[in-house]
């Protein structure tokens, strides 16, 4: 709804009194005040979501991500512990010594398994299975201590947060009436923006976002009130 100004009403006072009178009426000037405030809310909203994501933006960028890479860092560089089970590997038929190690999932697996069922396992194979099932577990304590001194968790968590926030409010503008074009346009673009994955999310119509943006379009092309 185009702005009305004084020199349009004084306009429309000499030209159509009538009309201007119409234009002065009570109901007239409270349906442009509802419109214009709703016009308003909704650009206020849109400017609070655009600080959101830039301020999660920056967040993830300067924060969390230096955290986690100072984090990962030093969990690459904790030393990883080995026991050699004499004797324990059939390799081309003969018997021979082999290594396993906390850098082998597969290895972990498995010496938990034969701690838990030690039946018919040798001794010297169940205490190289105690050696790393120990080892990692002094990994994982450091590794724990590691995230902690960098507030790992936290910092993601507040990342989330953020993002969350993010989400409903721009969910709330795409439920909310599209006050002009640009607005519709930017639901749009919303809508069919790239998943990630080089293609559009699949939205329901069903969705009360997704219908009030389809009717924010074909009002604002003219294809519907």
């Amino acid at each position: 709804m185009n702005a009305i100004t004084r020199r349009g009403l004084l306009g429309a006072i000499s030209v159509a009194p009538a009309a201007a009178a119409a234009l002065l009426s009570a109901p007239a000037l409270a349906s442009v005040r509802t419109g214009a405030s709703a016009q308003g809310r909704w650009h206020r909203l849109k400017a609070r979501l655009d600080r959101l994501e830039a301020e999660y933006t920056r967040f993830h960028n300067t924060v969390v991500i230096p955290a986690d890479k100072a984090a990962a860092d030093e969990i690459a560089a904790l030393p990883h512990v080995s026991a050699e089970c004499p004797g324990w590997a059939w390799i081309k038929g003969v018997r021979q010594n082999t290594t396993i190690t906390t850098a082998a999932s597969g290895d972990l697996r498995m010496a938990a398994q034969s701690l838990a069922h030690p039946e018919g396992h040798e001794p010297e194979y169940l205490a190289a299975c105690r050696t790393i099932t120990e080892g990692q577990r002094d990994r994982d304590a450091a590794i724990e201590r590691i995230n902690e001194h960098h507030q790992c968790d936290a910092l993601s968590a507040h990342a989330d947060r953020l993002d969350d926030i993010a989400y409903r409010l721009r969910w709330k503008l795409m439920v909310m009436p599209a006050p002009d074009a640009a607005a519709a346009l930017w639901k749009l673009d919303y809508l069919v923006s790239d998943d990630g994955c080089g293609s559009m999310s699949a939205w329901s119509v069903k969705d009360p976002g997704v219908s009030a943006a389809i009717a924010d379009v074909r009002r604002h092309l003219g294809g519907g009130a």
